[in-house]
């Protein structure tokens, strides 16, 4: 275990890549407002519960954590950024995207072949879903908020589970990559 004491504001780039730390634990009054890129990369850590100052994940945050399984936010929380490639190739299970997130970036979730479930909230803010950010994933079914204007290429592409896609009728969606939906044989667009 490993505990940040509430002062520290930013987690730095590689602090803990290719360790074996398991757990990380955050004071309860943390003010931890970023998680730089490569923070954790390839390390051994199993779950995580981000404070809920945290306004970026920045790139390959969590990237090869392979024995990740629960990332969890608390229903407060401030984060805006999901980077590119943050949870790429790990093996999370399900993730509630926190409301004020606006960008869900390339790769975010990439190869994340035991993510079925993505919850997020019908008052979110997310506006683009960046090319390739949940493909080959084993999401069974999403509903995709209103304020979202950009769906990527290849974002849900060789989900191979994909059920039922919803997208809500916002008037400003501008742009649903031809091949969003490529390689989901069972996918149903609503």
């Amino acid at each position: 275990n490993f505990f940040i004491p509430s002062q520290i504001t930013q987690l730095k780039d590689n602090i803990f890549d290719i360790y074996s730390i398991k757990r990380i634990k955050f004071a309860s009054d943390s003010k931890l407002q970023k998680i730089n890129k490569n923070a954790f990369c390839h390390s051994s850590i199993e779950n995580i519960t981000i404070p809920s100052n945290v306004i970026k994940i920045e790139e390959n945050s969590f990237s090869g954590c392979r024995q990740l399984l629960y990332v969890l936010f608390h229903n407060d929380s401030k984060l805006q950024l999901i980077g590119d490639s943050a949870f790429e190739d790990t093996s999370i299970e399900c993730i509630e995207i926190p409301s004020q997130v606006t960008l869900i970036g390339y790769r975010a979730f990439y190869n994340c072949a035991h993510l079925k479930r993505v919850g997020i909230a019908s008052d979110s803010k997310l506006q683009l879903i960046d090319d390739e950010a949940f493909e080959y994933s084993s999401i069974e079914s999403l509903e995709i908020p209103y304020n979202v204007t950009q769906i990527g290429e290849n974002v849900f592409n060789n989900c191979i589970e994909l059920q039922l896609i919803e997208i809500n009728d916002n008037p400003d969606m501008d742009l649903i990559d031809i091949n969003s939906f490529g390689c989901c044989p069972n996918a149903l667009l609503m």
